[in-house]
């Protein structure tokens, strides 16, 4: 999900405009969309503060950005569905109301599981096309070096 995804939550934020028009978003104008901290998705939702403070200033509410899990994924580039559901079941363990935090853990450890038999079939894979180029390199360049001689 991108910052689209989530206009509501900026909604009431002073630095929303700047902020939407930094990822090349028109401002908010007309009906926004449901924000997300009104529906299901808001047990999702944390602030959080700047790992790399520019001032010290930058420690205080005012510099605290709002963010989801769905951000976090997006922003590490998580693409692998089971690393993602994984993610999600550490972060919100005992959190969701579908279980407890043993449960989740659980669930996190089958999701990591499924993530690295996943793993290993997209390496197996580009092992496999990787010596597939190599062949066919190899034959052309035997065909090449028997047509020289």
């Amino acid at each position: 999900m991108g910052i689209a995804d989530h206009a509501g939550i900026l909604a009431d934020h002073p630095l929303a405009d700047e902020w939407l028009e930094a990822m090349g978003m028109p401002p908010r104008e007309g009906v926004m969309p449901k924000p997300i901290h009104e529906h299901q998705g808001s047990k999702y939702i944390r602030v959080i503060r700047s790992a790399v403070p520019q001032s010290e200033h930058d420690y205080d509410s005012e510099s605290a950005i709002i963010v989801d899990v769905y951000c976090v994924l997006e922003a590490f580039g998580v693409t692998c569905p089971a690393r993602q559901h994984a993610i999600k079941k550490l972060l919100a363990a005992g959190l969701r109301e579908k279980g407890s935090q043993l449960d989740d853990l659980i669930g996190a450890e089958a999701a990591i599981s499924r993530a690295i038999e996943l793993q290993q079939v997209r390496e197996g894979l580009d092992a496999i096309e990787q010596e597939r180029v190599e062949q066919e390199a190899l034959r052309e360049f035997r065909s090449k070096q028997a047509k020289a001689e």
